[in-house]
């Protein structure tokens, strides 16, 4: 892919809008799994609210938290969506050297994904709102920056094939400033 034309709004970008779309329907189609999941679920259960015969209790319940599950995260996403849109149609792409680690000591197994970005004397820290296997596609030592990085932004790969939000969170904020990791201008 070619570079993204500097010095104007990114979302005037052809394959940036291609990312943003394919953002969009995935939050589109998580949030539209929930209905299908819970008129499944339904299925098995009678006119009183038991459990069909035949049918193990938690088959019902399993289904339907999983259509809330579905429904959480599809809101969160298109949540998230509005924003990037929101910034992309702002902000200019801009290159900044990067560096992404997961910092240990949330009581989680695999850590806080934790994304430093560094540009024109300023060191951001941001937290990268994605799950495990979206936080490799980020792994560069250069990655595109839209938006205003001490507030969040947009960060895409310099193919700009997978874009996402990289935010400021209060909760790894606290973290890193116990493990002297925080912010410097």
């Amino acid at each position: 892919m070619s570079e993204p034309p500097s010095g104007v709004r990114a979302w005037d970008d052809p394959a940036t809008r291609r990312a943003a779309k394919k953002y969009g329907l995935r939050a589109l189609g998580l949030t539209a799994l929930s209905l299908p999941l819970l008129l499944l679920g339904a299925q098995f259960v009678n006119d009183n609210g038991d459990t069909k015969q035949g049918i193990p209790g938690f088959v019902p319940g399993a289904f339907i938290v999983a259509a809330l599950l579905a429904l959480l995260f599809g809101t969160l996403s298109l949540y998230n969506w509005a924003r990037i849109r929101w910034t992309l149609t702002r902000w200019p792409w801009r290159t900044m050297q990067s560096h992404f680690e997961e910092i240990n000591g949330f009581g989680t197994p695999n850590g806080q994904p934790v994304l430093t970005l560094d540009a024109e004397g300023q060191h951001r820290v941001l937290t990268l709102v994605a799950i495990r296997y979206r936080w490799r596609r980020f792994r560069q030592s250069e990655l595109l920056v839209c938006g205003h990085p001490g507030r969040g932004a947009v960060i895409a790969a310099l193919d700009r094939s997978s874009i996402g939000w990289a935010g400021r969170s209060p909760f790894t904020a606290f973290i890193l400033r116990r493990y002297g990791k925080g912010d410097r201008a």
